[in-house]
């Protein structure tokens, strides 16, 4: 699992995951600590580099953003280091990953409807080196990922 972390740490962090802009005082109330505790332990986890920054969660929906799709890629050899830097420039790509197996990339895209995903596939499927993609559109956001420290909270209190 990486870097363990103790409980009260993930418990700071799954707070913070829900409202980046909590007062101190308030995450140490709720925990029964004090301010300068928490004031500790956060600089610690970002020294750490555990915590990498603060910022906004926005709702992609009331951007515009309705259509999410996830493409998987199959890239030809010799192509993969050259297709790994064009996926960076596609319009409306949240996400890229290389991955192992059949395909060498899976990527998601966020788009405001399907003409504009219509585009954006076209556009990858024109990429030097893509030899097959498969699509998949999303029809219900599950998880969003943004709640990492409130599943290994729950998963430790499990093991």
């Amino acid at each position: 699992m990486g870097q363990l972390l103790a409980k009260r740490d993930l418990e700071i962090l799954s707070l913070l995951e829900k409202d980046a802009r909590a007062p101190w005082r308030r995450i140490a109330r709720e925990l029964g600590v004090s301010e300068s505790t928490i004031y500790m332990r956060v600089k610690k986890l970002q020294e750490e580099g555990v915590l990498e920054g603060f910022t906004v969660k926005l709702n992609r929906k009331k951007l515009g953003l309705d259509v999410v799709l996830f493409i998987l890629i199959r890239a030809e050899a010799g192509k993969i280091k050259t297709l790994r830097e064009e996926l960076r420039k596609i319009p409306y790509l949240c996400e890229a990953h290389q991955i192992t197996g059949e395909y060498h990339f899976l990527v998601k895209i966020t788009a405001p409807n399907r003409e504009a995903a219509g585009r954006v596939l076209d556009e990858i499927a024109a990429l030097p080196g893509v030899q097959d993609i498969r699509i998949l559109f999303s029809l219900h956001e599950l998880v969003d990922g943004s709640n990492i420290a409130s599943m290994l909270l729950e998963w430790a209190g499990k093991g």
